[in-house]
């Protein structure tokens, strides 16, 4: 048994917690979408990801071989596809009861509510055909399949070669080569995230992650601030009377879909503060609900699905411009997940 690192269950409470704020579209949201460059939480959840499945399944490879490492990964690929089952199931239910009602709602899911919905259905049980906030579950449990070579690979030639090879996959997409669509991002592309962090996860069993270089952390903070300023080019230039330069062809190159040369660039500037901030000030990195919520984040991911999807069944966003009532809903929602995360364990 693998100890549980309280950093990365921090991260991930905290990743959780923004992907809820940003999803049901809070006044918060203002602040924690994409506040440090062109990166989302769902890029951070799935490094996340890869990071502890790195550390957990490489342990328990190196422990009880190959075979059992294999078994666990898929029954927790197991796991989190029956969540996304769940969700699935839940939401068809709905959509066929009150087709009508939705029909004149925001209703996220259109298909479930239109004549082909058996086709819809059957492509979202077997992952090829998602819709907005039902593509990570899926994603993730492709990923998770994916781990016995991802570990066979880091045993024969080691965690730089796997991730090599991830990069190459990722090269190609970006040219277009290489096309598999999960909703509307392509997989091949943002499968170097969580393979990226795998390999960390691998080397940081073995004690040989080493990123102390001062011309590393002088190149790394000059990118995130170069990042900064480009993400807030408009209000900066706005302020200094200046006309806003056409910069869309650079946009181009921040695709979330496709998970863009510059996007991945700026996570990884990002992730590497983050882990320089996190070694000198962990203190900074320590909330005993948010490690809680990070521990429950399968749960609580699932809640915030079926949360969006109401919200939009009962068109509670035509009111949002309604301060009081975003509030509310947000200040409900942030006090459900804490509840959660108090209480849950006590009654398991």
């Amino acid at each position: 048994m693998v100890n549980r690192i309280s950093e990365l269950d921090f991260v991930r409470g905290m990743l959780i917690v923004v992907i809820c704020l940003n999803h049901m579209h809070s006044f918060l949201s203002k602040f924690t979408n994409q506040p440090f460059g062109f990166v989302s939480a769902m890029e951070g959840f799935i490094f996340v990801s890869g990071l502890v499945s790195g550390i957990v399944y490489f342990n328990r490879y190196k422990k009880n071989g190959f075979v059992s490492c294999s078994g666990s990964v898929f029954r927790r690929s197991f796991t989190v596809y029956k969540y996304h089952f769940f969700v699935v199931f839940v939401l068809v239910g709905i959509g066929f009861i009150f087709k009508t009602e939705l029909s004149s709602a925001n209703w996220p899911w259109p298909p479930l509510i239109s004549e082909d919905y058996i086709p819809t259905l059957l492509g979202y049980v077997f992952l090829y055909d998602l819709s907005p906030h039902l593509q990570i579950l899926p994603i993730y449990v492709v990923l998770l399949i994916f781990i016995p070579t991802m570990v066979a690979v880091c045993a024969v030639a080691g965690p730089f070669y796997l991730f090599l090879l991830s990069f190459i996959i990722w090269f190609f997409a970006q040219l277009g080569f290489l096309d598999f669509r999960m909703g509307s991002y392509n997989f091949y592309s943002w499968q170097v995230l969580f393979v990226f962090g795998f390999s960390i996860g691998v080397m940081k069993t073995s004690e040989s992650l080493y990123i102390n270089s001062k011309f590393i952390r002088l190149a790394v903070f000059t990118m995130f601030l170069a990042f900064l300023l480009y993400r807030y080019q408009e209000n900066i230039l706005e302020a200094l009377s200046i006309s806003v330069m056409d910069f869309s062809y650079v946009d181009k190159l921040f695709s979330k879909r496709d998970l863009g040369p510059l996007r991945l660039m700026n996570f990884v500037v990002i992730s590497y503060v983050i882990y320089y901030f996190s070694g000198r000030y962990s203190w900074l990195f320590r909330s005993v609900v948010l490690e809680r919520i990070g521990r429950k984040s399968l749960e609580i991911f699932t809640f915030q699905i079926f949360l969006v999807f109401a919200l939009s069944a009962f068109s509670i966003d035509l009111y949002f411009e309604k301060f009081y009532v975003n509030a509310g809903l947000t200040a409900a929602l942030l006090v459900s997940l804490y509840c959660y995360a108090r209480y849950a364990g006590k009654y398991q």
